[in-house]
């Protein structure tokens, strides 16, 4: 019988005495028709005068003729077995890999589980839950790409972050569909000096590991990535951005079968998983409203779902003595989907980019940004969370309040008493209470 082990979601199945094969099965992808599957087959013989690779091939694993051939190749390389014996070899090997895949969990008594939930707590709460996905989506230009950054360098060196909760230094890594190792070298410089974690002292303590995706798609690479989780232990990954890493574009983004395929898929990354994703300008433009692009398939594959948006209160200062230039960067996030308990409150970030006269990039630094008191950014927030914004520059009455946000007096009054501890009735009006 053979040992099997699933590094990774991988299947290696290794035959000892007298065979001396090791089979490597790894990125199984299901055909759109549901017929066929595919995968990559390495054959490696450990025999230990002859050790080394023997045959690599991906392969239709539900037809016999490519096994028939794999069999042949096979075969020369290992005269000592006949090619029906290969087939066989490879045939079990392939029953046992499609039995595991196929396979539905076994039928268990929750009983016995009680209170030892892998999804328990928050790998960092309130953005990235264990084994689960969360989606932050915005406009190009809008800060996502920062955000995501920003809170992986800080989960990584267990530093503070805004509006998250404090954790100790853990593992995470960044898969990036976006940029490259330059760009993201230079972010990740100007960030951990803003972290304060750019001396040497800091820095050997925690690797920050980082893959430019430069070839195929997460449905290609997933097998890859879940070895990476595997070698390193990482308790979350940031893949930027969602139609980069599917590789589709135009009308293929709506597409609800390339939405199922990546949820599929990224199911099987066995940490927190943390996507960018886009949302398209003129969809706002002609709704109103903003909308993760592409099919609502990604969105209710997703756990948790935040919205990104800009503030237009920026700042530019000079330094008249060196030169020196400095700019803030506004934006608020709106909690718009939570499959686990109630939304959490939007949460808003000030970055300040310094640069230098040359205009390099000498460090990002980042803040709280009372986000509830912008009544841009809380136009993409629930409605009680309107009211607070409006309420954020003093009283208002019920009247006054349901007139700017095109409602009923009779909804902004059941919010306004259902919220005692936001807000205070002070006279004919209301203010915002305690936060």
């Amino acid at each position: 019988q053979p040992n099997i082990t699933r590094p990774g979601h991988a299947w290696i199945v290794q035959y000892g005495t007298p065979v001396h094969l090791t089979f490597t099965v790894d990125r199984l992808k299901d055909s759109r028709d549901g017929m066929a599957i595919w995968g990559d087959i390495l054959v490696e013989s450990t025999e230990q005068e002859s050790s080394g690779v023997l045959h690599f091939a991906r392969m239709n694993l539900t037809a016999s003729d490519p096994k028939y051939a794999v069999a042949s190749k096979l075969q020369v390389k290992a005269p000592e077995l006949t090619r029906s014996e290969c087939y066989q070899l490879l045939d079990n090997v392939v029953w046992i890999v499609l039995t595991d895949y196929r396979s539905d969990g076994p039928l268990t008594d929750l009983r016995s589980h009680l209170g030892n939930s892998s999804t328990h707590g928050y790998v960092r709460a309130p953005f990235l839950l264990p084994n689960r996905t969360t989606i932050v989506h915005a406009q190009g230009g809008e800060g996502k790409s920062w955000f995501a950054q920003a809170l992986w360098i800080s989960t990584v060196m267990g530093v503070y972050f805004p509006g998250a909760q404090d954790v100790e230094p853990t593992t995470g890594i960044y898969y990036d569909w976006e940029d490259d190792e330059d760009e993201a070298s230079e972010r990740s410089t100007a960030l951990l000096k803003g972290f304060g974690c750019y001396q040497d002292k800091c820095l050997p303590h925690q690797e920050l590991h980082y893959r430019r995706m430069w070839k195929g798609t997460i449905l290609d690479r997933a097998g890859s990535m879940r070895r990476d989780i595997a070698q390193t232990g990482a308790r979350f990954v940031v893949i930027d951005s969602l139609s980069n890493a599917i590789g589709a574009g135009g009308d293929s983004l709506t597409d609800d079968s390339t939405a199922q395929q990546f949820n599929a898929v990224v199911r099987t990354l066995p940490c927190a998983r943390l996507v960018i994703a886009h949302q398209p300008k003129s969809l706002t433009e002609r709704t109103g409203t903003a909308r993760l692009f592409g099919s609502v398939f990604f969105a209710n594959g997703a756990r948790s779902v935040w919205e990104l948006g800009q503030s237009e209160d920026r700042t530019v200062t000079r330094d008249d003595w060196n030169g020196a230039i400095t700019s803030q960067l506004r934006f608020g996030l709106v909690h718009t989907k939570a499959n686990r308990g109630r939304k959490h409150r939007p949460v808003g970030y000030t970055m300040m980019f310094e640069e230098d006269p040359e205009q390099n990039l000498a460090g990002v630094s980042i803040g709280p940004y009372d986000v509830e008191s912008d009544i841009e950014l809380m136009s993409m927030a629930p409605l009680v969370d309107q009211v607070g914004a409006l309420l954020s520059n003093g009283s208002r009455s019920e009247t006054d309040i349901a007139s700017t946000l095109g409602c009923t007096a009779k909804i902004v009054l059941r919010i306004l008493r259902q919220h005692p501890n936001r807000f205070t009735e002070v006279g004919s009006g209301w203010s915002r209470g305690e936060q």
